[in-house]
């Protein structure tokens, strides 16, 4: 308010007892933070329109705001206290696995050991944190194979069993500034949105990065941003604090922002990645060639110089099947193929997945949890149809798959194949129980 002065005893007085314009207060920490940003934006258009005399509207949109504990943060506390008293065996993981995904035994050994050995250690530090002063190499993995045959299925399965959180992306789509693409450093940012915003939970994650094969850097240019991306993983992989609010992140910026005006201070929140277990993958296509080179060359160097040596031994290596050569993956061979030495010192353990057989699929279809079959019954349900698979119906359906060579999801484009007409025409087998005898190629209603 501002008083004109007329020199009147009853101005003076007026002015002495009307109270100071106060400066208005900052917003309680409760109050709604779409509200606060409606007022600034009402400040805001009426200077604009002071200033231009043109209407002015400024649009507000609401923002997530601190509450009071969910039941999100409450399950992340009991998922965080049952994880810090993990009880599993490799064992017992690997028969947990055994119902979901079909063979790769090898691979669920060492995945179901490296799971047990990181978290058991977590466990102990519990029980003596003086453990948290020593040395902890952790157990990072890298899973070789072709695609479909489980890579990915096998880690999600674990993930679920143990609780954990759990981000899943593709290797292909960082780059290394971030500015074109995605950062490295939001692989843990989303961690810790998948854990309900969780710290304690999320440093406890697991993240597995897919197509790691494609960032192999080789000799050409066009190549060095995916060499780059390597050097952005590596701190990751073995311990480094990253900041959960992002630079590009407007949203972060916001709150930041208005905890700034409530508090005069903004609070650093950092995640330590030391406990976040990373598992990679790939297909690694040319990678047997490699050591194909290797073994061969290996066979002849074990040759005495004084030994005659057959013909036959400078012929090429005969043909190996390729899941047996994954397995006899080295780190020079990781390297050749265009994977930084460090990084691939990163990833201690290393387990390949063999390629599924035609006997493999018709397992998946018979014993997997995940069966394609169970989705079939489902859908045929929707219209009060039961239906049957025989066994020659499952065996010509794994048959199709094994053709196409493109892993455990061709089981759907099987399926499709033989399934379309009758999904087409099932309202008309509406309350019939319907046997599939693919070996006619035909279905019975009975």
């Amino acid at each position: 308010m501002v008083h004109f002065m007329n020199g009147t005893d009853d101005a003076k007085d007026e002015a002495q007892t009307d109270p100071a314009p106060k400066r208005p207060s900052s917003p309680p920490p409760d109050q709604d933070l779409l509200t606060v940003f409606q007022d600034l934006g009402h400040d805001l258009a009426d200077f604009l329109e002071r200033k231009t005399g043109a209407p002015v509207h400024i649009q507000t949109v609401a923002l997530p705001h601190a509450a009071a504990p969910s039941a999100s943060a409450t399950t992340a506390a009991k998922t965080l206290a049952s994880l810090l008293t993990f009880s599993y065996t490799p064992q017992e993981i690997k028969e947990h696995l055994d119902q979901f995904v079909i063979g790769q035994d090898e691979a669920k050994k060492a995945l179901a050991i490296a799971i047990c050995d990181h978290y058991g250690h977590l466990k102990a530090l519990q029980n003596d944190p003086s453990l948290a002063q020593e040395h902890y190499q952790k157990q990072n993995i890298l899973l070789l194979g072709p695609s479909g045959v489980g890579k990915t299925y096998l880690v999600k399965t674990i993930a679920q069993l143990i609780g954990v959180p759990f981000v899943k992306a593709d290797a292909n789509s960082f780059t290394e500034t971030g500015f074109v693409g995605a950062n490295a450093e939001d692989l843990v940012r989303d961690l810790v949105q998948m854990a309900g915003g969780n710290q304690d939970l999320a440093q406890y994650g697991i993240i597995y990065l897919d197509e790691i094969d494609k960032l192999a850097g080789r000799a050409d240019a066009s190549e060095i941003s995916h060499r780059g991306v390597q050097n952005a993983l590596l701190k990751l992989l073995e311990e480094t604090e990253i900041d959960l609010m992002a630079g590009h992140d407007m949203l972060g910026q916001l709150q930041g922002m208005m905890e700034f005006q409530k508090s005069g201070k903004i609070e650093r929140k950092v995640i330590n990645t030391k406990y976040i277990l990373f598992i990679v993958s790939g297909a690694f296509e040319g990678l047997t060639d490699i050591i194909k080179r290797r073994c061969h060359l290996s066979t002849i160097n074990l040759v005495s110089p004084d030994a005659s040596v057959p013909a036959a031994t400078t012929s090429p290596p005969p043909q190996t099947a390729a899941p047996s050569l994954l397995q006899k993956v080295v780190a020079q061979d990781l390297v050749k193929f265009g994977l930084s030495p460090e990084f691939v010192g990163r990833l201690p353990i290393r387990v390949s997945c063999n390629d599924l057989t035609t006997a493999d699929y018709a397992r998946i279809l018979r014993h997997s949890r995940g069966s394609i079959l169970h989705q079939y019954r489902t859908s045929f349900a929707n219209y009060q149809i039961e239906i049957y698979f025989t066994s020659a119906a499952i065996d010509l359906m794994a048959a199709w798959a094994a053709e196409e060579k493109t892993g455990a999801r061709a089981l759907v484009t099987s399926g499709d194949r033989i399934l379309r007409e009758f999904k087409f025409n099932a309202p008309t087998y509406a309350a019939t129980r319907t046997i599939f005898n693919l070996s006619a190629k035909k279905s019975t209603g009975l």
